[in-house]
């Protein structure tokens, strides 16, 4: 998957990275050109020609002076192309989740999604930069240097072939070994952080129960269980480190007793054992890194991987409906032997209900915790997926319809509005077109709501803070529905919009109600009966099926059936 999108991003960036690729050429001529020339120079100048030094030295500083370009145009492009990656696969990583839970809606994992969302971007970034320093550039320094040694004699070649063999056998044992500690510290860590997140967000919680010390212990320990993954990674790294230097021991000797044997048995040059050590000493130098890049490449490999599972376990976005509601001034709702099982569990919500809202019904659902009243609706709107029987609007099955349609005409207003922490005005006006401030001061008159007109024309440009915190509970649920009343919805579904509010913050959201319920089709899950007074149906749900289905003529506000 993440190879697929790298593909995508260097497919727009084509041009760039044929440059890059030419960059890589600065690999063979920095290990095997520059030691090539420094025999020679060595060897001419100790018989005294100074003539053909001259000139190998002026070649030797071609060769670095191109090297040196190399290297900032490749420091350039970094520059240029780094950037825009990271914002590339942050962008994915945003875009995917947005549009993963559009129909499988669930509170999220903010710990796990944020550290991923920031993380992801340099671990994959380096995953490309590993494949780049440790594949790549090895691969050039092996070819090149095979290559020379085999123009040298193919004893040398062999040596050498013989002992990179053994260093990827090497590194293959190292990846096995160690791989699962590794993604065993990234689980840990993903741990961490939405342990982390979540005793922040209970900050209250903590303070009023006193139980800081707890806390500070309880993510104390989750610290030192990654400390400890951390700690047996690092001790699997060092073990097969100790192994890697004795290994390139043995190769730095093997590759220098081989040149030297074949230069007594005069089967090599003079000056070609000079050029050989040198190179010899150039392959320990990069050999002694190959390590490091071996344990770098691993880590970010394992990490995308991990990232990988992630991605893969995210739901699969379902093939778009297409079809448009019919008529939607004028919805009528059914739902026909609707069964619907939560994802995890083996308990049925339903297993056949049937119910028929009809056009411009303020309809009350009730019902004890747990009852099913608020899964209903979200199946409506198609935040979850029923898996039996039929939701029909206007006589089309609502996974038919198209789900910018089915949202626009059918709004829903959680329990516990949510609001983004920018200003009060881009809260209200967020998904709304053609609406001006007069018309929500307007809309606040006619519903009687003088007093918070007077407070949200003092806020209006202010931000609301995170969650929509710098307003009162009241003040945030009236926000989400003052968009549904400026919204050309038909239908509107309310969940327990009155539930821990005080006296006059629940006036004023009834006082909304009874406006809505005036000309649109109103859904109200409700646990407050005087809500009743504006509404001319109210349904009891009780484990999963309707027990009472009532119409309201004499504003009623009672039940024969108790909370």
């Amino acid at each position: 998957m993440f190879y697929d999108l790298y593909w995508r991003f260097i497919k727009a960036n084509w041009k760039l990275y044929i440059i890059y690729f030419i960059v890589l050429l600065s690999i063979p001529l920095e290990n095997t050109a520059m030691p090539h020339y420094y025999g020679k120079i060595i060897n001419v100048l100790k018989e005294g020609n100074f003539v053909d030094g001259k000139r190998f030295f002026m070649i030797l500083l071609g060769i670095w002076i191109i090297i040196q370009i190399f290297n900032l145009a490749s420091s350039y492009l970094n520059t240029y192309l780094m950037p825009r990656f990271q914002s590339y696969i942050r962008q994915y990583f945003f875009n995917k989740i947005l549009d993963s839970y559009s129909q499988e809606y669930k509170e999220l994992e903010l710990g796990h999604i944020i550290s991923k969302i920031i993380r992801s971007p340099s671990i994959i970034q380096n995953i490309f930069v590993e494949i780049r320093d440790f594949v790549f550039q090895n691969t050039f320094l092996v070819i090149s240097n095979l290559i020379y040694l085999y123009t040298h004699h193919p004893m040398l070649s062999i040596v050498f072939f013989a002992s990179i063999v053994v260093i990827y056998c090497l590194s293959w044992m190292y990846f096995s070994s160690c791989h699962d500690l590794i993604r065993n510290t990234e689980e840990a860590f993903d741990t961490v952080h939405e342990q982390i997140q979540d005793t922040l967000t209970n900050l209250l919680s903590i303070y009023t129960c006193q139980k800081s010390p707890d806390e500070k212990r309880r993510v104390e320990e989750f610290n030192k269980t990654t400390a400890e993954h951390q700690i047996n990674t690092g001790n699997c790294n060092n073990k097969f480190r100790v192994v890697y230097s004795i290994l390139y021991v043995i190769i730095f000797l093997a590759l220098n007793y081989t040149a030297y044997h074949l230069f007594e048995k005069k089967q090599l040059k003079l000056s070609a054992l000079v050029s050989i050590f040198i190179l010899n000493y150039s392959i320990f130098g990069s050999l002694t890194t190959f390590y490091i890049d071996a344990h770098s490449f691993m880590n970010v490999y394992t990490r995308v991987n991990h990232i990988t599972t992630f991605i893969d376990s995210l739901p699969i976005r379902p093939k778009s409906a297409t079809k448009l509601i019919p008529n939607p001034e004028i919805i009528n709702i059914e739902f026909r032997d609707v069964g619907f099982t939560p994802v995890g569990s083996d308990k049925a919500v339903y297993a056949g209900l049937n119910l028929q809202i009809p056009h411009r019904q303020a309809l009350a659902i009730m019902g004890s915790i747990g009852s099913g009243k608020s899964t209903a609706a979200k199946l409506l709107v198609r935040l979850q997926k029923h898996q039996m029987g039929q939701i029909l609007i206007n006589g089309v099955d609502v996974s038919d319809i198209d789900l910018e349609d089915l949202r626009k005409h059918i709004i829903y207003v959680p329990q516990h509005p949510i609001l983004f922490n920018r200003t009060l005005w881009e809260n209200i006006n967020y998904g709304l077109e053609g609406v001006t401030r007069e018309d929500v001061y307007k809309l606040l008159h006619e519903t009687g709501l003088t007093d918070l007109e007077t407070v949200y024309r003092e806020k209006m440009d202010k931000p609301v803070g995170k969650l929509g915190t710098n307003l009162s509970g009241g003040q945030r649920q009236v926000v989400w529905l003052l968009r549904c009343m400026l919204r050309p919805s038909s239908v509107i579904i309310l969940d327990e919009p009155t539930s821990a509010l005080d006296e006059k913050s629940r006036r004023n959201v009834e006082n909304i109600i009874k406006w809505m319920s005036k000309s649109r089709t109103l859904i109200v899950i409700t646990h407050d009966r005087e809500l009743l007074l504006h509404m001319n149906r109210m349904i009891y749900f009780d484990k999963g099926q309707i027990v009472q289905d009532t119409i309201l003529t004499n504003k009623q506000t009672t039940s024969p059936i108790k909370d």
